[in-house]
C-alpha cells in the first residue's frame, strides 16, 4: 500500500492549447478550475498481480464531494481540509476497501501480508489491532527507501503520471478547463493503462518481495556515499530513532493482543529480513 497525489494545474501565463479539428475556435486559452488543489490517492496492489480499488482524498468537507464519483470506475471518496491523508483516512481504507478485497483475492480464512512505508499516518492503534484480529501481518518498510521497496513506486506510479498528464491535455484540448470533478474520471482513465496486472506483478520482482530475494531489492548505486555530510549523518539518527520507537511500539502492541488471544507472542509486525 502506498500513496500518491494528482493536481490540477494552472498552467503559466500565456500558455494554449489546440483544440481538435472541426471545432469553432482553433485556439483557446487554458483555464483550470482548482489552482493547484491536490488529490491523495490511496493505492494498492497485490504480487498476483491484483489492483485494489483506489480511495480519493479530495481537499474539503464530504459535503462538497456531490457528483465527483464516477460510475465506470471503482474506488471510493472522502475528504480532508488539506487534501492529505491521516490515520482516520488510512484506517477508514483498512476497514473498507483492503479488509474485504484481500480476502476476496486470498481466501476468507486465509492470512495476508500488508506492506506499508513508515509514515505515521500509516499506523494508529485501530488498524494495527484490527490487523491482528484478522490475521493481517503488517511490515514496515525502513524509511526513504520507497522508492527502491515499493511495488507502487517502482513499477507503477510512473506510468500512471504519464497517463495521468495525457488525460489531462486531452481534457484541455476538448474542453478548455479541468474541473474537481473531472479528477477520479480522468485518473480512472489514467489508472486502467498505469496500474496494470503487468505493472503489479513487475513491481514485487523488482523489489525483491516476490519472488522473494535481496539480490534484486536495492542496486549497488541506490546507497549513499561511505562519506556522508552531517545533514545527512543528523538525519539518518534522527529516522533511526523514530523507526525504533515505531517499532517498539507495534511489537507492545501485538505482543499484548496475541497474548490475550492465547496464542502467545509471534511476529506479526516488523521490518523484512531477506534470505541469503
Amino acid at each position: 500500500m502506498d500513496e500518491t497525489g494528482v493536481q490540477i494545474n494552472t498552467p503559466s501565463v500565456g500558455q494554449r492549447y489546440a483544440v481538435p479539428a472541426g471545432a469553432q475556435k482553433a485556439l483557446r486559452p487554458a483555464v483550470i478550475d482548482g489552482s493547484q488543489e491536490l488529490t491523495t490517492v490511496l493505492e494498492c496492489i497485490a504480487a498476483d498481480g491484483s489492483v485494489l480499488p483506489p480511495l480519493y482524498v479530495f481537499k474539503g468537507r464530504m459535503l462538497d464531494l456531490s457528483g465527483i464519483v464516477d460510475e465506470r470506475h471503482d474506488g471510493k471518496v472522502t475528504a480532508t481540509e488539506t487534501g492529505w491523508t491521516n490515520t482516520a483516512i488510512t484506517a477508514k481504507w483498512f476497514d473498507e476497501v483492503f479488509l474485504p478485497r484481500s480476502e476476496e483475492i486470498a481466501g476468507k480464512g486465509k492470512h495476508r501480508l500488508l506492506i506499508m512505508d513508515g509514515h505515521k499516518s500509516h499506523f494508529p492503534l485501530s488498524i494495527l489491532e484490527k490487523a491482528v484480529s484478522n490475521g493481517v501481518d503488517v511490515i514496515c518498510l525502513p524509511a526513504h527507501t520507497t522508492q527502491a521497496l515499493s511495488p507502487l513506486d517502482v513499477s507503477c506510479f510512473r506510468p500512471l503520471k504519464e497517463f495521468w498528464a495525457e488525460e489531462l491535455r486531452k481534457e484541455m484540448m476538448l474542453t478548455g478547463c479541468v474541473k474537481r470533478s473531472d479528477v477520479v474520471r480522468l485518473y480512472g482513465n489514467a489508472r486502467e493503462r498505469g496500474m496494470t496486472s503487468a505493472n503489479a506483478i513487475s513491481g514485487f520482482a523488482s523489489t525483491g518481495i516476490w519472488p522473494l530475494t535481496r539480490l534484486r531489492a536495492i542496486p549497488q548505486s541506490k546507497f549513499i556515499p561511505d562519506n556522508p555530510s552531517e545533514a545527512e549523518l543528523e538525519e539518518l539518527i534522527e529516522d533511526q530513532a523514530e523507526a525504533d520507537d515505531t517499532v517498539d511500539m507495534l511489537w507492545t502492541l501485538v505482543d499484548s493482543q496475541r497474548t490475550k488471544d492465547g496464542r502467545g507472542v509471534s511476529p506479526g509486525v516488523g521490518f523484512p529480513e531477506f534470505p541469503d
